[in-house]
């Protein structure tokens, strides 16, 4: 059912002037942003139109006839472009997908080698949490962006970042093409009845409690590596309430059998900075078995379950988990499945939550 999106972008100039891209100015430099449909690639951002929403900030290096050092104590600096927005503006014509990508100071090929990094959405000023902070403008090697996790889900963004493997030691190429990918881990859950319930039995979910006692409250994203560094780790909690599931998905009935729903969707996804290792994870379930019976006074019974499952699990850079919620009348069983990042039946958009 995962469905890998693979599109281009329409390529401008850096540059205030016109609607189309100028290929022939010169010693002007050309921007792109595309999604590779490479296997390994699958987690890259699949929506294009969010990403001309937000924009993304650019750094450039001039290293002259060196090639970039990501581990120099002295120069290689941002000497080039420091967090500079490159924006999206479409076409005149009203062409869907036609326009160029843009930025407010035009930038032109310098003598020697230039290395661009970039990161996503763009941000001007900095919050308390998502992104807080970016490498300071005279600080040498790779830059880096400082994020803080949000302990509300709804308040959390998708941060992306573009693989710098070929925007590295460039020298007047017509264009610079960023390929943007997920930095987070992303987790939904999804629920399923472990066997087909009696006629007169509903099982309702009421909440859903993620939790581990090590997860990473913040860090900094090497935007040259793609890894993460001075990752800060503690207990985080995250609960899903009623609300946060989608429209009735939370109740089983006789009729639904044992097929498996999405739980959570568009929106309320939870964003992760990743552990790369195995870290203990516990999912609290509390739910209500309800079931009609006409030879008692109430119509019925009610029983209230509460049950956690705790594991280990590994959540990597990139990665979208699913994890199934398999209900019994009086069990819990918790199921991890990697997925491609998008897929057809939530159509998730990286985007920031309002």
């Amino acid at each position: 059912m995962a469905l890998t999106v693979f599109a281009a972008l329409s390529l401008s100039s850096c540059s205030g002037a016109g609607d189309e891209p100028d290929l022939g100015n010169g010693n002007a430099i050309v921007f792109g942003a595309y999604i590779s449909d490479a296997y390994e690639s699958r987690a890259s951002v699949a929506n294009i139109d969010d990403l001309k929403k937000a924009g993304f900030g650019v750094f450039a290096s001039n290293t002259g006839a060196d090639d970039f050092n990501p581990d120099a104590t002295v120069g290689f600096t941002p000497d080039f472009m420091y967090n500079q927005k490159v924006w999206w503006k479409a076409a005149s014509s009203g062409v869907i997908g036609a326009g160029s990508w843009l930025c407010d100071q035009d930038k032109y090929w310098p003598r020697g080698k230039v290395s661009f990094f970039a990161y996503a959405p763009y941000a001007a000023a900095f919050g308390e949490t998502g992104i807080t902070g970016i490498t300071g403008i005279e600080v040498s090697g790779s830059p880096k962006v400082t994020f803080k996790m949000d302990s509300d889900v709804d308040k959390q963004i998708d941060f992306l970042y573009a693989d710098a493997e070929k925007t590295v030691n460039l020298e007047k190429v017509d264009q610079v093409q960023f390929n943007f990918r997920h930095a987070l881990s992303r987790v939904g859950f999804r629920i399923v009845a472990d066997e087909v319930i009696d006629a007169a039995t509903t099982l309702t979910i009421n909440s859903v409690v993620f939790k581990s006692s090590s997860l990473g409250a913040s860090g900094d994203l090497n935007l040259a590596s793609g890894k993460w560094e001075n990752v800060e780790a503690r207990e985080m909690e995250y609960p899903f309430e009623t609300g946060d599931f989608i429209a009735g998905s939370n109740v089983i009935t006789h009729a639904a059998g044992t097929k498996m729903s999405d739980l959570t969707a568009n929106g309320k996804y939870l964003m992760l900075i990743p552990s790369n290792k195995a870290v203990p994870v516990a999912i609290t379930v509390n739910y209500d078995v309800a079931t009609v019976d006409d030879n008692l006074a109430a119509g019925g019974i009610t029983i209230n379950n509460e049950i956690t499952s705790a594991f280990e699990f590994n959540f990597e850079t990139g990665k979208a988990y699913w994890f199934t919620l398999r209900l019994g009348l009086k069990s819990v069983d918790v199921e991890p499945v990697v997925s491609d990042w998008e897929d057809s039946e939530t159509d998730w958009k990286p985007e920031e939550k309002q």
